[in-house]
């Protein structure tokens, strides 16, 4: 099934892509690897068995990034942190998962704003994006962005 569709301009060269799976495996592949793709596809990241790619952005290459839970932890990391791997390549940890938890959103965040957040209930929250800590390496659990109650979600 599709997970996800990318508008891709023209002067792409220099961008990359920015892949993240359910279970918090991230990669970034230049988009020059994939410049020339067949009709019949190629395949742009190896997968584990049992886990599916949730969300797939472009990026500059120096864009800050985040990772956000089903249990409501969110991370905030540098793209750097991310090194540009080739198409086969599986991908590294992106973010720390607990048991039963799992990723359902990946942004490459653009500029200083406000991140919000929705609930399966519906319950939203807005919050700046300074608010979260920019972590210094990432594979790490991140911090409490909302917390999930039987009233909210």
């Amino acid at each position: 099934t599709i997970c996800s569709c990318l508008n891709v301009p023209k002067e792409a060269e220099n961008k990359y892509i920015f892949l993240c799976t359910e279970r918090g495996v991230a990669k970034k592949t230049p988009m020059l690897d994939c410049a020339k793709i067949r009709v019949t596809g190629l395949r742009v990241i190896t997968i584990d068995e049992g886990d599916s790619v949730i969300s797939v952005q472009l990026t500059e290459g120096d864009q800050e990034l985040f990772f956000a839970t089903r249990a409501g932890m969110g991370l905030r990391v540098n793209e750097s942190t991310l090194r540009p791997m080739g198409r086969q390549a599986r991908g590294v940890r992106g973010v720390r998962l607990r048991e039963g938890d799992r990723v359902v959103s990946a942004l490459a965040l653009t500029g200083k704003g406000e991140l919000l957040t929705v609930t399966e209930g519906g319950f939203g929250k807005k919050t700046p994006i300074e608010d979260y800590t920019l972590a210094k390496n990432r594979g790490n659990y991140g911090m409490r962005t909302i917390r999930i109650t039987e009233t909210n979600g």
